[in-house]
């Protein structure tokens, strides 16, 4: 079985497993560039003490109490690994039956500049490349869904805003985590002004939430925590300010944050772009160019084959076997 194989059976067996659920079940993708802290986060939205490197997809659950005190909600997590090079496997967890609860997180290493604007640029393209194909199959059935979602994303905007024809929304809820927030610190003030105001940038122009966080700091990653948990199973938060300043950890709910706020770009780096976007990336890449976040095992591993040994597949099974089972413990105990 190859790697695509593998992750459309996944998918597959995640859908199969969530048909006699109620429509509570989520989908939550997890991406961004090698060792910035993806397994961390999802380690403390599952409680698990177990952190271990991701090289391709990888799938998960969570369950939830409902607060009916029936049933249990799930989340159906998945973690991309191995950098932008596998950027294509974030579509598979993308489909018709899971875009209306889906989210996207995307997490980027602070310490390493020269690959943030790629990890954004490239995940989120492709993750909307594919939302837009599953819309517009959508749409021809006539599924109202697409348009809800979209009023939806641009609805976080004040009606009024004039940054409305200057930003691109994303389809469903998006967060981009900034990682490594305590190696940041060791940056002078003018590099830290320049991250912040690009990430800013991309946040609002993608309608995003924006947070900083370091796994050394119990606070901010509870704050990850409770905003990954609002994703996965609907739970409401609400920070209590934003927090801009780039010599912080940095907060902005999505809609929050303004173009005028962020300032624009370097002049003298933005020769011949037009957009704000291009722009930001043109200024943003003259500081720091940028480098690819590939991780060579996770490109040889699809390339030798890893992906079929039968331990893999067996190990994916297990995780779905176990959901499938708890999901039947429930329905007997419901019935009694």
């Amino acid at each position: 079985m190859d790697l695509w194989d593998l992750a459309k059976k996944e998918r597959d067996a995640a859908q199969r497993s969530g048909t006699s659920s109620s429509a509570e079940d989520r989908t939550l993708v997890v991406a961004g560039a090698k060792s910035s802290g993806k397994s961390t986060l999802i380690s403390r939205l599952i409680d698990s003490s177990s952190v271990k490197a991701t090289v391709a997809l990888e799938y998960t659950f969570a369950r939830r109490n409902r607060s009916t005190g029936v049933g249990k909600d799930v989340a159906h997590i998945w973690e991309l690994g191995g950098g932008t090079e596998l950027a294509t496997l974030i579509e598979m967890p993308i489909t018709a039956t899971s875009v209306k609860t889906l989210s996207v997180a995307i997490v980027v290493n602070l310490a390493e500049p020269e690959t943030i604007w790629t990890t954004v640029d490239k995940l989120v393209l492709r993750a909307r490349k594919r939302i837009d194909k599953v819309f517009g199959d959508l749409k021809a059935k006539g599924s109202k869904l697409p348009a809800y979602l979209e009023k939806k994303a641009l609805s976080k905007y004040a009606s009024d805003s004039p940054d409305l024809k200057m930003i691109s929304p994303f389809p469903v809820p998006l967060v981009i985590f900034g990682a490594h927030y305590d190696q940041y610190q060791d940056f002078d003030s003018e590099k830290r002004k320049i991250i912040t105001r690009a990430l800013r940038f991309l946040a609002h122009y993608y309608g995003a939430t924006l947070l900083y966080v370091s796994d050394k700091d119990d606070g901010l990653m509870n704050k990850a925590r409770n905003l990954l948990a609002s994703m996965a199973f609907k739970i409401p938060v609400n920070f209590r300010s934003a927090h801009f300043d780039h010599d912080k950890a940095v907060l902005i709910q999505a809609g929050v944050d303004t173009l005028v706020s962020i300032g624009t770009p370097p002049q003298a780096q933005t020769s011949g772009a037009r957009t704000p976007l291009d722009m930001w990336k043109a200024a943003f890449t003259s500081v720091f160019p940028q480098t690819s976040t590939a991780t060579k095992a996770a490109v040889s591993a699809v390339v030798e084959g890893e992906f079929q040994e039968p331990a893999v597949d067996d190990a994916r099974d297990r995780k779905m076997d176990e959901l499938e089972r708890q999901r039947r413990r429930d329905r007997s105990r419901s019935h009694k």
